[in-house]
């Protein structure tokens, strides 16, 4: 199955992991996403982030990779419980965009044997969380 919501970043704490490796950085981001729609809840997350163009005083002016986890807890189309999603993304002025996996067996309670795959990217103004799932 096919789902899509909008999401929001209530909280982003950022740190430098060492010092500057040439024009390049690694940082340690934690984050709280909110999601609201089909897919309803909060994620938890953390990244480690590969900032190749870091832009100092503006972090939406810079270019980065990033890998993280995210731990989703709320409900899918109505179905209660806590996945963790696998990230592999890039940044750039023109905002994220990600490839997700579920990771397998982290389901729980209605969401229990949950797999699959999604994305989420920038649409404008608007973050755009979509998983393509399978529930048995």
């Amino acid at each position: 199955m096919e789902v899509k919501s909008e999401f929001s970043v209530a909280k982003w704490d950022e740190e430098k992991c060492g010092g500057p490796v040439g024009d390049s950085q690694v940082t340690r981001a934690s984050a709280i996403y909110e999601v609201s729609g089909a897919i309803d809840g909060k994620l938890d997350v953390e990244y480690l982030v590969h900032y190749t163009d870091h832009g100092e005083n503006d972090r939406h002016a810079s270019t980065a990779t990033y890998i993280g986890y995210l731990t989703f807890s709320g409900s899918i189309e109505g179905k209660s419980g806590t996945l963790v999603l696998e990230d592999h993304g890039e940044y750039s002025p023109a905002g994220p965009v990600s490839e997700l996996m579920i990771k397998p067996g982290t389901g729980t309670g209605e969401l229990t044997g949950i797999s699959g795959t999604g994305h989420y990217s920038a649409e404008g103004e608007k973050m755009i969380l979509e998983l393509n799932y399978d529930l048995r």
